[in-house]
Formats: structure tokens, C-alpha cells, sequence
């Protein structure tokens, strides 16, 4: 058809960790290990907050999230005007995206990383600029050196995924000064909850210091919410208020911004449920390295296992009922769950190991995935 938008032939579809809902999967008995969500539910006053707005669902929900800024600006030491939420962590991307790229600008990103920093640059008629990782972790001095007069975004995801590595806060705050002024700089967080101090303190403590810089984070990850769509952005008041001018009205439903404020409240269970998450993802991790796959260390709430031992046990846990996700030809990424499913994977693990093994090494392929 003639009419629809030419650019959108070679647009890549994002592609979810599962096809249906979680209703059906998990009814079918599979364990869903493929898409970074929480194994836990969400905390009974999240719950209980949502269930005490449900007979409002005949209005609309507020259009600034003004209670929610304000709970997350008191949490970050920010002020309200440098914060704004939308649907999801996706929706923080897309707008800033929004706001800087045209038809021939640029963004510039890491290889493999997020799938949506290449659609939300092509959406925009931007050009995606695809930096290959070094070691399996953003290579800044590159990102930085990608950067031109057409560059209108830059993008680094930390900890990163599929592969958990990260950049510490030095490194960051000397790429940040580093980047042109004409050139927002995207941080995606998205992950931040679970790398308990080891990368530093946060972006969004330097974006007092940084106007073309915009830090997101979610709460569908640590705070267990991903089915509400709630995610956020911290920047300075001119680019969150330009954010705002291309936003969707109304993106943010008023259970979404119910839930999201008491999960702000509750956030020690957050902060226990993920200590919790990085102890299992070092036991699985250190089982792994027992049978002598190369695992990077993740900052995240996955594990990433490259080469072919990595797309071989995409196939085994299939047959066992388990979702993991595969990552291109590079490999695969396990999602962390309870105690009892991370065994079943390592048992898996080390069948396929026994059976096939199989070389773990990653390929070239700077494919963003």
C-alpha cells in the first residue's frame, strides 16, 4: 500500500520474551525466565493501593502525575520539574528520541543492546549508529568517538542488556563531559536496583551538571510491576518540559500511578527482594563458570551466555517448559527467578553441557538484538 510509510519496510519489530500473556503461560505450567521480570508478586499494599481506585476507573487519570513526581522527586533529591513518567521505560526512550532526532540525524548506540534504541531512531527518521561492544560492555571512548555534527542522541544502557555489564559512574561522568553539547545523551537505568553500589552512584546524581543528559528507569524490573507500565525520567526541567510536549495525553493510568507511588513507598521490599536477586544470580553464575561456560559478570537480573552453548540451551529449556531468551546468534539470556526454577535451568545447563557441550564463544556480529 502506497500510503503507509515507506521507512516502516525495513523498520525490525520488537519482539517479546513470550508470545501470549502470563495467564496462559504460566496456566500451561512454563516457567517464564525470558523477559527480566520479577519472580515475586508485588507487595500487598501495592495491591491494595490499586484495588482503592479501581471504582474511579470512569474518570481520567491526572495529567501531569503530579503525586507521582513529587514521590519520586523527594526519593531522587531532584525537584518535580526534572521528573516526568510515562508508559513504561520504553515510552522515556521514545520521547527523548522525540525531541532531538530528524529525518538524517543520528543516534549513536552499543551492539547488542536494547532493541528499541534502533526502532525509536528509525521512528523518528533518524539513522542508528551501531558501536560494538568491547568485552561484552559499552566501549565509551568509541560511542563518544561515533559521535558528529548529525549526531542528536547518544545512548548507553547500564548495566547493559542482554549482557549485564556496565560502566561505573567515573567513566560515565567523563564520556558525559566529553559529548557535544548538541547531542542529548539517553542513560537507561532500567536495571540500576540490582547493582547494589558496584558501578557507583547513579546519573541521575550528574544531571545537575549535564543539561543534555536524561536518565530513565522502570518499575516493571526490581519493583515488580512490569505488567502496569510505569517507567520515568529524571532530566533538566527544559528537556523534561520539551518531553512532555510530544508525550501520548494521559499515557499513565491512574492503577499504574496508584501502584507506582506505593511501590515507592514500600521500596525496602524492593531493595530486600533484589539483594535477594543478586545472591541467586552469583550462585548461578558461579555454577555455570563450574561448567566452564564463560559467563560475564551482570549487574542485572539475567545472565547472559554466549556463543552456541548459549542458543543449544535455548532449545533444551524449550523442551522443558522453561522461556529464556534468545539473543540473535550471539547467545542467550537467562532471566534470574526463585530458587527452584534457577535449579531446574542449571540441571538443564548441565545436561546440555554433558550431551553436546558446545563452544561459548561470541561472535562478531555487532547486530543490535
Amino acid at each position: 500500500m502506497d500510503w503507509i510509510r515507506r521507512e516502516l519496510d525495513d523498520l525490525p519489530e520488537y519482539r517479546a520474551g513470550r508470545v501470549g500473556g502470563p495467564v496462559e503461560a504460566v496456566g500451561a505450567g512454563q516457567i517464564l525466565l525470558a523477559s527480566n521480570e520479577s519472580p515475586w508478586d508485588p507487595p500487598q499494599a501495592v495491591i491494595s493501593a490499586m484495588e482503592k481506585v479501581l471504582h474511579w476507573l470512569n474518570r481520567y487519570p491526572s495529567r501531569t502525575n503530579e503525586a507521582l513526581r513529587e514521590v519520586l522527586a523527594d526519593w531522587h533529591g531532584v525537584e518535580v520539574s526534572n521528573v516526568m513518567v510515562g508508559c513504561g521505560g520504553v515510552e522515556i526512550g521514545r520521547l527523548a528520541g522525540n525531541i532531538v532526532l530528524g529525518r538524517g540525524q543520528k543516534a549513536v548506540f552499543g551492539a547488542p543492546s536494547f532493541p528499541d534504541f534502533e526502532i525509536l531512531t528509525r521512528l523518528c527518521g533518524g539513522e542508528p549508529v551501531l558501536v560494538p561492544l568491547r568485552d561484552l560492555t559499552y566501549d565509551l571512548d568509541s560511542v563518544c568517538r561515533a559521535i558528529d555534527h548529525d549526531t542528536r542522541l547518544a545512548i548507553i544502557c547500564n548495566p547493559n542488556n542482554p549482557t549485564g555489564t556496565g560502566v561505573d559512574d567515573v567513566s560515565l561522568r567523563h564520556f558525559l563531559e566529553a559529548v557535544p553539547a548538541h547531542c542529548l545523551v539517553l542513560v537507561d537505568e532500567a536495571y540500576w536496583e540490582y547493582t547494589n553500589g558496584a558501578l557507583g552512584h547513579s546519573a541521575i546524581t550528574q544531571v545537575a551538571d549535564f543539561p543534555n543528559l536524561v536518565v530513565l528507569r522502570t518499575f516493571s524490573k526490581a519493583f515488580a510491576l512490569a505488567g502496569i507500565r510505569v517507567g520515568y525520567g529524571i532530566a533538566s526541567g527544559t528537556v523534561i518540559q520539551a518531553m512532555r510536549k510530544v508525550q501520548l495525553p494521559l499515557s499513565v493510568s491512574l492503577v499504574a500511578e496508584a501502584a507506582a507511588i506505593a511501590a515507592v513507598r514500600q521500596r525496602d521490599v524492593m531493595e530486600q527482594r533484589a539483594a535477594e536477586v543478586r545472591a541467586e544470580r552469583e550462585r548461578v553464575r558461579d555454577r555455570l563458570l563450574a561448567l566452564g561456560l564463560r559467563i560475564p559478570v551482570s549487574h542485572g537480573n539475567f545472565l547472559f551466555i554466549p556463543g552456541t552453548t548459549g542458543l543449544n540451551l535455548v532449545e533444551a529449556c524449550a523442551a522443558n517448559d522453561i522461556a529464556i531468551r534468545r539473543i540473535g546468534d550471539l547467545g542467550s539470556r537467562i532471566t534470574i527467578g526463585n530458587t527452584e526454577q534457577n535449579n531446574r535451568v542449571l540441571a538443564i545447563a548441565a545436561s546440555t553441557m554433558t550431551e553436546g557441550g558446545g563452544s561459548n564463544i561470541v561472535s562478531g556480529s555487532s547486530a543490535c538484538v
